[in-house]
C-alpha cells in the first residue's frame, strides 16, 4: 500500500484518522505531506 492510498483510506475513515496519518506523514516526508494537505485537505 502506497502512502497515497494510506492517505485516502484515512481520509475516508475519521477526521481523527486523518490527523494521525498526517502527523505520521509529516514526520516521514514533510514536503510530500505539504503537497497532500494543499491539494487533498483544502475545503
Amino acid at each position: 500500500m502506497t502512502r497515497f492510498e494510506v492517505c485516502l483510506k484515512a481520509y475516508d475513515s475519521l477526521p481523527q484518522a486523518v490527523l494521525e496519518i498526517e502527523r505520521y506523514l509529516h514526520f516521514y516526508d514533510p514536503y510530500q505531506i505539504e503537497l497532500w494537505r494543499y491539494f487533498g485537505s483544502t475545503p
